[in-house]
Order: C-alpha cells, then structure tokens, then sequence
C-alpha cells in the first residue's frame, strides 16, 4: 500500500470508528474511540510512529485518571477537521491523533507561556528522585518549567498531570472533574 493509499485508508477506518461513537459526544467517549482506533491500527501506523509519537502509552491509559472532561477541545468540532482533511502522509494523520488525545489529557492552565506568549500552558508531570515534579509546558514552543519557574531542558521527559496531581496542586476541585 502506497503511503497516500496507507493514509487515506486509516484516516477512513478512523472516521468510520468515530461515526459510530461520536453520537457519545463527550470528551472521555472521543478519547476511547481514538484510543481504540490506535490500538486497532496498530499495524498500519507502524511501531516507528507509535513509539515516537507515544502513541502506545496515550491509548492505553485510564481516562478517568485525566481531567478530559476540562479540555477545550469539541470532540464534534474535531471530527469535523478530520473529514476536511485529506491525508497523504501516515504521519500526518497520526500527529494529528497524537494532538487530540494529548489536548484531551494535558490540563490548561491559565498562566500563559512566558517564552512565546502565544498559548496557555499544559500541567505536566515529570519525576526527580522518585518525587513528582509540577511541569507547566507549553505546547506551541514545547516551553518547559517548574512550577517555581526554572527553566527544564527538552529532554525532560513529561506527562499530562494526573487528576489527583492537579487536586494536590489545587488545579482541580472535586466539583469540576465530572
């Protein structure tokens, strides 16, 4: 299969999985439906774009460990996007994949990127010493800092704040995780 015949097929095998589901509308119903999609898929996206992308890990987790239901993205909206484009790289089509679910699973914050000014920053996740660390990212410069505001290098590896991260960071209230 040629790459843009590779990308047409998933983009349409994704579409069709999300046609059934989307009726759901909400955010944790459209993250399981990418999450099956991927694992589904597997084969097609290929373990190079899977592990670069991490798209293992982001399929496989809990969403009730994340606050999706705090994302601003519109599972309806995002739908939309997806039948507007049409994909001639694999690897397009799985960046875009990777952008939702991350956009579902990073908490907004909102403190805005000091470095780029340009986007509200993500509450990540990184751990020192068998400690959890508060990392606030941005995602439009990959910006990265402690809470307390030192500079982290990129090559820092993070991951979208759990709820009860955010809860013990006082981000999140019982009242707003439904």
């Amino acid at each position: 299969m040629t790459g843009t015949m590779s990308a047409r097929h998933l983009q349409s095998t994704l579409l069709l999985a999300l046609d059934n589901d989307i009726s759901l509308c909400s955010r944790k119903a459209y993250f399981a439906s990418l999450s099956r999609w991927v694992q589904r898929m597997r084969a097609l996206i290929g373990a190079d774009l899977l592990r670069l992308y991490d798209l293992e890990w982001m399929s496989s987790v809990n969403p009730d460990d994340y606050a999706l239901e705090q994302s601003e993205l519109q599972p309806v909206a995002a739908v939309k996007r997806l039948r507007e484009v049409s994909f001639s790289r694999r690897e397009t089509l799985v960046v875009l994949v990777r952008d939702q679910l991350w956009g579902l699973m990073a908490y907004e914050t909102e403190e805005w990127c000091e470095t780029c000014g340009g986007d509200a920053l993500r509450a990540l996740v990184t751990t020192v010493d068998d400690v959890r660390l508060m990392v606030l990212g941005c995602d439009l410069c990959g910006a990265l800092r402690v809470a307390g505001g030192a500079v982290l290098s990129d090559d820092v590896r993070v991951t979208p704040a759990l709820k009860r991260d955010l809860r013990a960071w006082g981000m999140l209230h019982d009242d707003r995780t439904q």
